[in-house]
């Protein structure tokens, strides 16, 4: 029987050493996390394996971190998104990413690790496909007004 894949982490950010510290600290958590330092890199990596979270500065040259985050959502609508900026007008592009449909979940720069860990986590098992099939169970109301299941 084949091992389960690691879940995919594509880390974004331009500060190289930011982006490779936060990859050595999911790789050595058990996920299999890539650093990349653009937007277009991240695309890139995200081709070779469907990612599962996308992590990205949101302030970068070029592509910032939320519209990287609207187009890997278009490509890969099961990918979490979390944003880190160290800066208070990130939230002022987050606000527009929402009202164009799109909600991700940000973090300030700098956050411990630990906590990184638990977001991380956290999002990933939102919507976690159960190990085995969820039973319904309907709920009906008898003529004496009892509920039986």
């Amino acid at each position: 029987m084949r091992e389960a894949e690691a879940r995919r982490i594509v880390v974004v950010d331009d500060d190289v050493c930011i982006a490779d510290s936060l990859a050595i600290i999911f790789c050595n958590a058990g996920y299999d996390a890539v650093a990349t330092y653009d937007g277009q890199a991240a695309l890139e990596r995200c081709m070779e394996r469907a990612p599962d979270l996308l992590l990205s500065d949101v302030m970068m040259p070029g592509m910032d971190g939320i519209e990287l985050g609207i187009v890997v959502k278009k490509q890969y609508p099961g990918c979490k998104v979390l944003l880190i900026s160290g800066t208070g007008s990130a939230f002022i592009l987050l606000e527009r990413a929402e009202r164009r449909g799109f909600h991700f979940e940000m973090l300030e720069k700098p956050m411990p690790p630990a906590e990184l860990l638990e977001k991380v986590a956290a999002l990933l098992a939102r919507d976690a496909v159960l190990p085995f099939p969820a039973r319904a169970v309907a709920i009906r109301r008898d003529p004496s007004g009892m509920r039986r299941g």
